[in-house]
């Protein structure tokens, strides 16, 4: 019997119509025991190279990941040049590492978390729905304005949350 530790979901997203659409979506199987940092970096990798306009990893795991912090360095710095929001679905309990633990955070996406034996349905939801109603924000500094790492962006709307990347992504262009 094969057990599988997760399930990784590439998508890239586009508008169609005004519509949010996937473009392309792939899954990537990793088996117990093993690869996950290394899968997460490889799929941010692939949606790198296909220099995707709205970039989404999907994690879906039972089981975590391994604490190695050499290679959760990497596949975070990977994450992050590939411009992609990682949102994590996960069992309450399991050890989250550094990759599961904060890329979700630092690069704008969404973790949810399930008990044993509760249907992951209501969390599957709130991760599409989270991915469905988002609006990418763009800006041009004037003439002579240097860069800031930091930017502040409030509302007034109601119903409106603002979410973004808690560290504004460094793209290897």
């Amino acid at each position: 019997m094969r057990v599988r530790q997760a399930a990784i979901i590439l998508m890239t997203a586009l508008l169609i119509g005004g519509s949010p659409a996937v473009a392309h979506a792939k899954t990537i199987e990793v088996a117990a025991g093993g690869g996950l940092i290394e899968a997460v970096a490889a799929a941010a990798r692939d949606l790198q190279q296909r220099k995707a306009v709205r970039p989404l990893i999907v994690v879906i795991t039972v089981s975590g990941e391994q604490l190695l912090s050499d290679q959760s360095d990497r596949a975070l710095k990977t994450l992050r040049n590939s411009g992609a929001s990682l949102s994590v679905l996960h069992v309450t309990g399991i050890p989250l590492g550094h990759v599961l633990g904060d890329g979700p955070g630092w690069s704008g996406g969404m973790m949810q978390s399930v008990g044993s034996g509760i249907p992951p349905g209501p969390a599957l939801a709130k991760i599409a729905s989270h991915l469905l109603h988002q609006y990418a924000l763009t800006y041009v500094l004037p003439d002579g304005v240097k860069p800031n790492e930091k930017l502040s962006l409030t509302t007034r709307r109601k119903g409106v949350t603002l979410l973004a990347p808690t560290r504004l992504p460094d793209r290897a262009d």
